[in-house]
């Protein structure tokens, strides 16, 4: 009897510390979906508003730019078939701006008169 007893309780002392030593390797399910949710969260608060931009559409080596000619500056541009479409004309570019690397994620680009 007392080695049924003690075969149990070994058995036992295993299993709950298999249990243990899984859980704590892996996060809850429920973990994963708010470390996503609060990333998220905090790349729409870094995100800059869109803005309106005006210049010509220019061509440097392979891609389409909008050249500001008031401010000097040049600005990649997301939408390169867009762009093109563009290609040598004054344009308002509609987007958003990324600064760390002056590219412009464009929703509209239309020709001025």
């Amino acid at each position: 009897m007392r080695s049924k007893l003690g075969l149990f309780s070994t058995g036992a002392v295993l299993f709950l510390s298999l249990c243990m030593t899984s859980s704590g390797k892996s996060l809850p399910a429920n973990t994963n979906s708010r470390i996503s949710s609060a990333s998220a969260q905090a790349q729409l608060q870094t995100k800059q508003p869109s803005q309106e931009f005006q210049g010509t559409i220019e061509k440097r080596g392979t891609k389409y730019i909008l050249a500001d000619k008031a401010s000097g500056a040049n600005y990649q541009l997301s939408d390169q078939d867009k762009a093109k479409q563009y290609y040598g004309k004054d344009v308002k570019v509609t987007g958003t701006l990324d600064p760390s690397t002056n590219t412009i994620d464009v929703s509209a680009i239309k020709e001025m008169s």
